[in-house]
């Protein structure tokens, strides 16, 4: 593996601006990243700097980024740590995507919280996008089966700003979709007809 960290100790010390650091860390391996390797491992990292690397990395590539943790919480913490990297770097923050897991097992009679169902398919629609993203997820995250691309796709009902829709097929569309008529909505996943 490309140890990161001795590379890092060979960089000007006298470098102050945050991007040209990370510059500095990732020029070594740009070599190794843009081969044509499928799988890269890189070893010396540490805490956040797991992040700020691979922030570095897709700053100065066009290529997809897929981070897979042990648990969730490490996920969150990366994802943290990457936002706040992009932030220094002046990239978008929106490319990155974190997926949460359900929370739930897969033998529990309970459905998972209604805002993790939300923030998952948020991720799922968001990785169909062309931009190059980077995913963050756990192992418990992707072992839950998700919808393919195309019975995503299918099974969204796109709403824009004084469009005017039958209301009838709003209503039988979303209840197929499995949102909840309610009288007032408190929730994600519930809807309520007015007028």
């Amino acid at each position: 593996p490309y140890n990161l960290f001795h590379a890092m100790n060979k960089s000007n010390p006298t470098e102050t601006k945050n991007p040209s650091l990370l510059k500095s860390l990732i020029t070594p391996a740009l070599p190794i990243v843009r081969s044509d390797r499928r799988r890269i491992v890189f070893s010396g990292l540490w805490g956040s700097a797991k992040a700020a690397v691979t922030a570095g990395l897709a700053d100065e590539i066009n290529a997809p980024f897929f981070v897979l943790t042990a648990t969730d919480a490490q996920a969150e913490s990366f994802y943290q740590d990457l936002v706040c990297w992009m932030n220094l770097i002046g990239r978008p923050t929106d490319d990155a995507i974190l997926f949460p897991s359900t929370e739930t097992l897969p033998y529990e009679l309970t459905s998972p919280h209604p805002d993790l169902i939300r923030r998952r398919m948020q991720a799922l629609f968001r990785i169909t996008g062309y931009r190059s993203k980077i995913l963050i997820t756990s192992v418990p995250a992707v072992m839950r089966r998700v919808l393919s691309p195309a019975a995503l796709g299918e099974s969204t009902v796109p709403l824009e700003i004084g469009q005017s829709s039958n209301r009838d097929g709003m209503i039988e569309s979303l209840i197929g979709l499995g949102y909840s008529r309610t009288e007032s909505v408190e929730h994600p996943g519930e809807f309520s007809v007015r007028g």
